[in-house]
């Protein structure tokens, strides 16, 4: 029994480089499309991270323009109360 090695035909070899030149064409385009999309992504995450802030700061103002609103409503229910109870004490007094 003759111990020869397995040749593979050169039609067969171009088909094979061929199909492993596309695969790697293929991976490749799959993996920069993948960082790219990576990028993306990332980028947007930082766009919203700044849009949180932002809102944080936005809703932090408005917190204290509603505090601050609602001492002024309070102060002038309290004037105008008063000023009903003294008008109500001078009716009765007189």
């Amino acid at each position: 029994m003759e111990n020869r090695e397995f040749q593979v035909p050169e039609g067969i070899k171009e088909k094979l480089n061929q199909i492993n030149r596309q695969l790697s064409t293929f991976v490749e385009e799959l993996v920069r499309d993948y960082e790219e999309k990576v990028n993306n992504l990332q980028q947007r995450v930082e766009e919203l991270e700044q849009e949180n802030v932002e809102l944080k700061y936005k809703l932090r103002q408005l917190g204290n323009e509603l505090k601050n609103l609602s001492e002024k409503i309070a102060s002038e229910f309290l004037k105008r109360a008063e000023s009903a109870l003294e008008e109500v004490e001078k009716f009765n007094r007189e």
